[in-house]
């Protein structure tokens, strides 16, 4: 099996990470936190869907900087009554580095 490759990363003059690779933001420059807990959060309903659970499990596509995951952890983290148990899978073909991680956030 060949290693996975690090997302190749430009860095906008703003500070936002862009993928030349697939034309793409890896969030809004409006906010992205703010954006993963609307399209990520309230768009999957969440709070709704894990209430009176004991376990929920969450599966993503594409990881990117991470920020779904972190949504996530606050929302559980601040829920009143969260699942017992929560986990959270998630796929990527094309990681940060750590560096880019960490510039990102």
């Amino acid at each position: 099996m060949d290693a996975l490759k690090p997302a190749r990363l430009v860095w906008d003059e703003e500070g936002q990470p862009f993928c030349p690779e697939f034309s793409d933001y890896y969030f809004s420059k409006q906010g992205g936190l703010e954006e993963s807990r609307h399209v990520f959060l309230e768009g999957n309903a969440l709070l709704k869907r894990w209430a009176n659970k004991e376990r929920f499990v969450i599966g993503e596509w594409g990881f990117g900087t991470g920020l779904n995951l972190l949504a996530v952890w606050e929302l559980f983290s601040t829920c009143k009554a969260p699942p017992k148990e929560l986990v959270f899978v998630s796929f990527e073909g094309f990681p940060l580095t750590g560096d880019d991680l960490a510039r990102a956030h």
